[in-house]
């Protein structure tokens, strides 16, 4: 791995800390009238009073986790100095159904349907409506999990005007908000340009699965946080989140199998076949019914750590050798990427099995660290996007400029004879009429022997602008030879073709005239059609010989006046 990608990703890297540090110390604004329920609770399970305390603390204190067939009763009175036009319970909840309560009497039910049929619950964020005039009423929340060993199954519990209660998860989770947003949109400009301009590149597969990542990631973290809840509903979401979560780490080791040709190649390709049939068996599991997704979700980062270690061993033994530079680039955004999530995974397992604790700190550096860990990904591979456009452009005008040395006369810029040839192909596959003028620079030896070859260039270079002038618009003009040009013109009339010599002998007669250049300009020309000659080298030899015709017509005009 170069030091410069290092250096640039440790800076990226900084620069999103501060960023999301930044966005993260915003507090929620006075505005959202929404009261926390969660410090207000008497609590109950199985008819045991746990106190009126803080839910968290009792919970932890108290019973670490509840089991399938336990009942959860959190019950607490709706404040009445706040007035709502529409009140509602935001809510969020993971692993239970539950009823809500209002006056010991079950105002709605939610998936309880679902711990009947033993079927699997994921968290359910939703907003509850209340009726009008709550204040001072008891509430009762009724949790019923839907398995053993669920540790806090309510996550949140706000009272408040609906609109306030959205815009206050929205704000809270503003940093996975604008991450998701950011993926999203960078996976969706990675595909387009995977798709419109890398189809012929050999490494087409693998940008392909860099935007499906990009795409992913977006998707883990909108579901992650339960923002796909105010968009999509909650019924999906867990099942999204855990399959995203599970490709993210999939797609991590296909892309980088994709781009390595070395002996971790192999490697990858094991580790994505391990782990394909890891998904599998608990894909297939999950929906007999057998167990449930989440249940061996640790795993997950025991894979992760399996494809950071490989990346490792990758960089520092492998060092890239096999990469091109915009590749070497992106493969250290993948690795950075997984160091990161990983991390925020592990304070994230840490803080649910209560081994750290400091609830606001963990959940805000996890947050920040997943968003990194996420964003340097994809802006890593369009920074490499970016190499990779600056090298085709340098590429692009090297071969431009080869392409103009190639099929360009350098003295007058017309289309030398590879080129004329070139088109005169073209014509002859096209069955094309055309017709080919032959021309002949007179004097050109005398004016280099008396002013020099200077003025023979410009001789050169003026007549080729006379003739291109004249010509351009109806053919190709060329000069093939020291004096001598052609032009080529498909599907032009004879009357046409006269009428455009004599325009070109008489501006030549102007600069002449004018006195202008201490030399003057003749030519000598003579055409032919292509239905003339059987083939392209006999119309060039027939248009030739009626020019050397023309050539000698003039040198006897000129001896005899002289």
């Amino acid at each position: 791995m170069r030091r410069k990608h290092f250096l640039a990703l440790i800076l990226v890297a900084i620069i999103m800390v501060l960023m999301m540090n930044a966005i993260v110390m915003i507090r929620i604004s006075d505005r959202f009238r929404v009261v926390n329920l969660e410090k207000k609770w008497d609590l109950y399970v199985n008819g045991l009073y746990l106190g009126n305390t803080s839910y968290d603390n009792a919970f932890s204190k108290e019973r670490s986790v509840v089991d399938k067939g336990d009942i959860l009763e959190l019950k607490t009175v709706i404040p009445e100095d706040l007035k709502c036009e529409f009140p509602s319970l935001f809510i969020g909840v993971f692993g239970a159904s539950y009823d809500v309560m209002i006056d010991d009497k079950v105002y709605r039910s939610v998936n309880t349907e679902k711990t009947e049929h033993d079927a699997f619950i994921g968290w359910d964020y939703s907003a509850v409506s209340l009726p009008d005039h709550i204040g001072g009423r008891k509430l009762t929340l009724r949790l019923y999990p839907a398995q053993d060993k669920l540790a806090k199954p309510l996550m949140m519990s706000l009272f408040g005007e609906l609109s306030d209660l959205e815009q206050w998860f929205l704000h809270k989770n503003i940093v996975p908000f604008i991450t998701g947003s950011l993926l999203l949109i960078s996976g969706g400009f990675l595909m387009i340009i995977s798709l419109v301009f890398t189809v012929k590149n050999p490494d087409f597969a693998s940008h392909i699965v860099a935007a499906l990542l990009t795409i992913t990631l977006g998707i883990t973290m909108f579901s992650y946080y339960g923002l796909a809840s105010l968009m999509l509903g909650s019924k999906h979401e867990t099942l999204l989140y855990y399959i995203a979560i599970h490709m993210v780490v999939l797609l991590c080791a296909l892309w980088c199998g994709r781009i390595r040709n070395s002996l971790y190649r192999r490697l990858y390709f094991i580790f994505i076949f391990a782990y394909s049939a890891y998904i599998g068996v608990r894909v297939f599991l999950h929906i007999s019914g057998k167990i449930f997704i989440n249940i061996f979700f640790p795993l997950i980062f025991l894979f992760m750590v399996c494809f950071v270690v490989l990346s490792i061993l990758d960089i520092f033994y492998d060092r890239g050798h096999t990469l091109t530079e915009e590749l070497d680039f992106q493969y250290a955004g993948v690795f950075v990427g997984a160091a990161f999530m990983t991390l925020s995974w592990v304070l994230t397992y840490l803080k649910s099995l209560r081994i750290i604790n400091y609830d606001s700190l963990i959940i805000n550096a996890s947050a920040a660290v997943l968003a990194i860990g996420m964003l340097v990904f994809p802006m890593c591979h369009i920074a490499g996007y970016l190499f990779f456009a600056a090298k085709s452009y340098n590429k692009n005008i090297e071969y431009t400029t080869l392409t103009q040395t190639a099929y360009r006369d350098v003295l007058t810029s017309l289309p030398n004879r590879a080129h004329i040839d070139h088109i005169m192909d073209e014509f002859e596959k096209e069955n094309a009429s055309y017709a080919v003028i032959s021309f002949d620079l007179n004097d050109l030896k005398k004016t280099n022997d008396t002013y020099g070859h200077e003025s023979g260039d410009v001789l050169l270079r003026n007549f080729a602008y006379e003739l291109d002038n004249v010509f351009g618009r109806e053919g190709v003009c060329g000069r093939i030879g020291g004096d001598e040009f052609v032009v080529l013109a498909k599907n032009v009339r004879e009357d046409k073709l006269r009428e455009m010599l004599n325009k070109l002998e008489n501006r030549l007669k102007q600069l002449n005239d004018n006195k202008i250049d201490p030399w003057e300009y003749h030519t000598a020309y003579g055409y032919a059609y292509r239905r003339e000659a059987s083939g392209a080298a006999q119309t060039i030899k027939l248009a030739d010989s009626r020019m050397y015709e023309k050539k000698q017509s003039m040198k006897n005009m000129k001896n005899m006046f002289q």
